[in-house]
């Protein structure tokens, strides 16, 4: 499925973006620029619970590697414990991850 997806995205961008059109059809493999969305919720309300989950759409440290992605751009909800991770961790050395707020939880 993560493969089909990878090739949606390709296709995507290829129609909407000449300088990835142009290296696709050269037989390149162009390094693209995506955005993320991480969300995570908890049994029980109040972070009483020790048990949750989180969501994400990607894993940046396979995403150049296996699809030649770079999630550069994090949505997600105002708790920044996640992005600060993301952060610490570093995942390329030439480009820095961006958080952007999903409109429902700014503040």
């Amino acid at each position: 499925m993560l493969y089909r997806t990878a090739n949606a995205i390709h296709q995507a961008y290829a129609e909407t973006d000449d300088d990835i059109r142009e290296a696709i059809e050269r037989g390149e493999n162009p390094l693209i620029d995506i955005s993320v969305s991480y969300d995570g919720t908890w049994q029980k309300r109040g972070f009483t619970s020790l048990y949750g989950q989180v969501y994400g759409t990607g894993q940046c440290c396979n995403s150049v590697a296996k699809y030649n992605f770079r999630y550069v751009e994090m949505l997600s909800d105002g708790d920044s414990s996640a992005f600060k991770a993301v952060l610490e961790s570093k995942p390329y050395a030439d480009k820095a991850v961006t958080k952007l707020d999903c409109i429902n939880h700014a503040h």
